[in-house]
């Protein structure tokens, strides 16, 4: 009897992990399945990202074209769409983004969500609230938080040894996890970016297709 259930439970290939990359704008284009394939990110990998996508729409979104896919990781990367309603009213933006997240949490309640902040290359302050903003409510909400807004250097050979290791190790275990969506952004969010050598940042000489890229701090 303690064969069959080894054979039927123990010897069954673990379910695959799905990840959902969720944004708007220039998110559309990055090319998901190969990035997942360079890096050896041992997950499914879905790019759900919509050019235009509102705050507002986005949790009819969400139960309609994600929850589907059950992920189990989410990278947040919303509210480009949303500049001018943050403007006008910062808690209507934040009620809308809080709304979301407890709507993913509903759908899917062991979904762990990593909030990244926009891209902000003209350092514009609206957009530094905004972000300022969205790190706020990662840390209510109990979501990993990414700053992707500034540049530094980033070795992408660095991060796919650790995130071929970090899957071969297993993503179930809190301990094995705690930077696997640091590592997810990096890979998604960074890879498309300007190759640089460390020497570019610290002495402003491009050197383009050297071994590190431009990514935030």
């Amino acid at each position: 009897m303690l064969e069959r259930y080894a054979a039927k439970y123990l010897n069954r290939p673990e379910k695959k992990s799905v990840l959902v990359l969720w944004g708007t704008d220039s998110d559309t284009d990055i090319r998901a399945e190969k990035l997942a394939k360079d890096f050896n990110v041992d997950a499914k990998v879905y790019n759900k990202s919509v050019s235009t996508l509102s705050l507002k729409d986005a949790a009819a979104y969400y139960e309609e074209q994600i929850h589907p896919l059950h992920p189990n990781r989410l990278l947040l990367h919303l509210g480009a769409s949303d500049l001018a309603m943050f403007i006008s009213t910062p808690t209507d933006f934040d009620i809308a983004y809080r709304d979301l997240i407890q709507k993913v949490r509903s759908l899917d309640a062991l979904c762990r969500i990593g909030i990244l902040t926009l891209k902000n290359p003209e350092h514009s302050e609206q957009i530094t609230k905004l972000n300022t903003h969205l790190r706020v409510l990662a840390a209510s909400e109990g979501c990993e938080f990414e700053d992707i807004s500034v540049p530094r250097v980033w070795n992408p050979a660095a991060t796919k040894s650790a995130m071929s290791f970090a899957f071969g190790m297993g993503l179930s275990k809190k301990h094995k996890t705690e930077k696997s969506l640091y590592d997810l952004a990096k890979v998604f969010y960074y890879s498309e970016q300007q190759m640089v050598s460390r020497e570019t940042v610290s002495t402003g000489r491009v050197y383009t297709g050297g071994a590190g890229t431009v990514c935030p701090a």
